[in-house]
């Protein structure tokens, strides 16, 4: 499902730009001098980006872990069967092994095997921290032993929305494929039943404009090509 374009995320300032201006009086003044006149009403919300930059920051170079593994992967290509409950997950596309066809269909019991992480982000819609826990994206393609020629990976959601993300992020970054919040897995008003969450908490390129369309939710199916 898109992400709506009317609720802003906080981290938006973070794209101000820091070229000088200049007063009605011919002075010129940088960002630090623009951001001094602002009314303050506006000061929280650029007091809470710098906040967020700065603890991403530090998180990178702690050498603090980005996630916490809940639980260890337990599952190969070769023990991919029919799921036993409701798909929540279909996955198609370039890699050797299938289940049905081309596809692979995916219950959250076997989801869940690919290995469990977890990490706590705030989150730009809910402006509030959040613990995000399911299944890396990269860890998918590993398992799926997705050819070493893919390189996009799109998801659609229940309302057919789409976004396309490519195989070099997925291996950059720790992007997950979320199925729970704050422990529950997360239902369909929710997001759910799988949603994708970047790790803006430990990578300050991961707030980017550009990925903001990626952070879809009501995931349905992943198609790599």
């Amino acid at each position: 499902m898109r992400p709506n374009s009317n609720q802003q995320p906080e981290w938006r300032s973070l794209h101000a730009s820091s070229e000088p201006r200049q007063t009605q009086s011919g002075e010129t003044q940088g960002l630090p001098a623009v951001l001094s006149r602002l009314d303050m009403r506006r000061r929280p919300s650029l007091l809470l980006v710098a906040l967020t930059v700065l603890l991403a920051t530090l998180a990178a170079c702690s050498g603090q872990p980005v996630y916490e593994t809940v639980s260890a992967i337990s599952l190969t290509a070769d023990d991919l069967l029919e799921p036993n409950g409701d798909p929540i997950l279909s996955v198609a596309g370039a890699f050797e092994r299938t289940v049905d066809g081309n596809e692979i269909r995916l219950d959250l019991e076997t989801l869940d095997r690919f290995g469990v992480v977890e990490y706590t982000i705030f989150d730009p819609w809910l402006k509030t921290d959040v613990t995000y826990s399911g299944v890396l994206m990269a860890t998918i393609l590993d398992t799926l032993e997705v050819a070493s020629t893919a390189e996009i990976v799109g998801l659609s959601a229940l309302d057919d929305y789409r976004v396309e993300i490519p195989v070099d992020d997925i291996r950059e970054w720790p992007i997950l494929l979320a199925t729970r919040r704050d422990g529950q897995p997360l239902r369909i008003s929710d997001g759910g039943p799988s949603r994708v969450i970047y790790p803006v908490h430990a990578f300050r390129d991961a707030a980017n404009a550009e990925y903001r369309a990626n952070w879809i939710w009501n995931v349905a199916r992943v198609e790599i090509r």
